[in-house]
């Protein structure tokens, strides 16, 4: 990423990056699919209800998540939809998918798994690569964030396109996440971050 000169001002601007992963990658995962489509204030909102009806013992979290019927989680804001998502990847998650495996060369086959559940996209797979597992080569070349972020640095005008976003972050591998981190800090607070 040093050899980015339209990037490089941004790094020296915001120093380093303070990224910091969570202990449970699978609520990270739950809490990403609350997160989908919505403002970060009602994330936080639904997030709060949902782990206030979870209890107090967030290592116990994704057992209980995954013996709640949809009609008790449907008061607390989330849609049908993610409702279903979140207890399909819950029980998948009791029933031994392991998402730790998700780092590293089987990632494919992980995402190719998760990727069938209803619910979950490739925005929700690289976001949870991410913040969920620090994989720091990951970009996340479908997030509009990213894309604008990219696109106002350079100057160009009009949103970067995924493609054209690929080859605009070549350089950046292998710490794809954290040119992206940069960009998105570049904009305002990043979660997960200091």
């Amino acid at each position: 990423m040093a050899a980015d000169t339209r990037l490089a001002p941004v790094i020296q601007r915001i120093g380093p990056c303070t990224l910091k992963y969570p202990i449970s990658p699978e609520w990270f995962l739950i809490t990403s699919i609350v997160s989908q489509l919505i403002s970060t204030k009602a994330a936080n909102t639904i997030t709060k209800r949902l782990t206030d009806l979870l209890g107090n013992d967030p290592a116990g979290y994704m057992g209980i998540l995954s013996t709640k019927t949809e009609s008790c989680l449907t008061g607390i804001g989330l849609t049908g939809a993610k409702i279903r998502t979140i207890l399909e990847i819950s029980k998948m998650i009791q029933g031994g998918f392991c998402l730790d495996a998700a780092k590293g060369p089987i990632a494919l086959n992980w995402e190719k798994e998760l990727l069938g559940v209803k619910g979950i996209g490739p925005w929700t797979i690289h976001m949870f690569r991410i913040f969920g597992l620090g994989d720091l080569d990951v970009l996340a070349q479908g997030d509009l964030g990213l894309r604008q972020g990219l696109a106002f640095i350079d100057g160009l005008g009009r949103d970067y396109l995924p493609g054209e976003l690929v080859k605009r972050c070549e350089g950046w591998r292998p710490w794809a996440s954290i040119g992206t981190w940069f960009v998105w800090r570049s904009r305002g607070p990043v979660p997960a971050s200091d």
